[in-house]
């Protein structure tokens, strides 16, 4: 089982239709996602909450691997990334983890084609969600995040968004390490 770990409200639905999708993609179809453990990011900024979170996965049944998933908002990835993964990878052994930090925000890999524009130079892209969509759409991410994750254009966020070639990355490094031999993806 993939143990993923969130900040926000939306991501605890959404991340496992993620993850799902992903794992199909790559040929992999017998895949257990724990439902995800919701801590606040300040939390996971630090090691203490890093570890906290990881000894809660741990303690779950059957959990084999942890995923970290959370926005990276105004920091810089490529700068913040490395410091919380490595207390990521340390703080979670035995068990194999991984850090996502999408930039700025988990809606940019959602933001629509028709959306002109860096998606992850975007701040708010759940305003620009609502904008894209319609004039009277109101973006709810408890109910949005997931049905959007669900629908979004796979292929077409991994072009354009890093941070998602990194998840994609990962999550195939994660299964491979879980002995179920996931196809490339993409092709």
């Amino acid at each position: 089982m993939i143990q993923p770990i969130v900040e926000g409200h939306g991501e605890v639905d959404a991340v496992p239709v993620l993850i799902r999708r992903l794992a199909a993609a790559m040929d992999v179809h017998a895949l257990q996602i724990g439902r995800p453990i919701r801590r606040p990011r300040s939390r996971l900024m630090t090691r203490e909450g890093i570890e906290q979170a990881g000894n809660l996965a741990r303690a779950r049944p059957g959990c084999h691997a942890l995923l970290f998933i959370f926005d990276a908002d105004d920091a810089c990835p490529k700068q913040l990334a490395p410091t919380l993964d490595e207390w990521v990878r340390e703080l979670s052994q035995p068990l194999h983890a991984r850090l996502i930090m999408a930039n700025k925000e988990y809606e940019a890999w959602l933001l629509p084609p028709e959306w002109e524009g860096e998606r992850e130079k975007v701040r708010d892209a759940k305003g620009r969600l609502e904008r894209t969509v319609s004039p009277t759409f109101r973006y709810d991410e408890r109910t949005d995040q997931p049905a959007m994750t669900q629908t979004v254009d796979l292929a077409f966020a991994y072009e354009k968004c890093r941070s998602f070639r990194k998840l994609v990355k990962e999550v195939h490094s994660l299964l491979g390490l879980m002995g179920l031999n996931p196809s490339p993806w993409p092709q």
